[in-house]
């Protein structure tokens, strides 16, 4: 395991009871599902977007056609009634959940981040803090990420947000690009085969055609020749 030699993060009393305030926090944004909120009030914190769900300790938002995990931990301010541009105007953005994309839904944040195992995935919107890699291991307290080849492990406490990467995307279309060829090759191996087949049968169609025809044709004219002669001399026998 690659965790094995991780000690467990002991968590002070005062930290566990900050997390359990901000949980409760959190599962009190449930009215604002299906509008507009900005998470945070700025910074490379700062998530906008629609509120699709809260399933457990973390926040689902619709951002930029991206569906961002927000770790409830950090979430330091909702703001709701956001118009696109960042401006509030203090009304409703409405009911919208019908037309968002499908999400994985989680009890807490840590069954999250071992949901979006062996995914690329981006922790973290900006800032220096951005990490776009492949999710490798996800341990009790930290998760193990692959960046350009380096083994970047980061306390789950310090992941303020999560999203697939735009890599699992592109995987995606490449492999559906080599489906789409093989099966262009097989149809088209299958059209020539096919080709092939009819134009061998009207080959042997119009040559076994000709053969026949021209034996039977042969026959006729042998016969019309021989009944001639016959004619012929029995007109010169009647003569005599």
């Amino acid at each position: 395991m690659l965790f094995s030699f991780f000690q467990p993060v002991q968590k002070a009393p005062q930290q566990q009871a900050t997390q359990t305030r901000q949980h409760n926090y959190v599962l009190q944004a449930g009215h604002l599902i299906g509008q507009e909120v900005r998470v945070n009030r700025g910074g490379p914190d700062s998530v906008e977007g629609v509120l699709i769900a809260i399933p457990g300790d973390f926040l689902v938002i619709l951002s930029d056609n991206v569906i961002v995990y927000v770790n409830g931990a950090h979430v330091k301010s909702i703001t709701e009634g956001i118009k696109k541009g960042g401006k509030s105007d203090g009304k409703s953005g409405g009911r919208s959940g019908g037309r968002h994309r499908s999400f994985i839904s989680a009890p807490n944040f840590q069954t999250l981040l071992a949901r979006l195992r062996h995914k690329h995935i981006q922790i973290n919107r900006g800032g220096p803090e951005k990490l776009d890699g492949f999710l490798a291991e996800v341990g009790p307290d930290n998760a193990l990420l692959i960046v350009d080849r380096e083994l970047v492990r980061i306390p789950v406490f310090h992941i303020k947000n999560v999203s697939l990467s735009g890599k699992n995307q592109n995987k995606n279309k490449d492999n559906n690009k080599d489906n789409n060829k093989d099966n262009n090759k097989d149809n088209n191996k299958d059209n020539k085969n096919k080709s092939g087949n009819k134009s061998g049968d009207n080959k042997s169609n119009k040559s076994g055609g000709n053969k026949t025809g021209g034996r039977s044709g042969g026959k006729n004219r042998t016969g019309g020749t021989q009944g001639r002669g016959g004619r012929n001399r029995n007109k010169g026998s009647g003569r005599r």
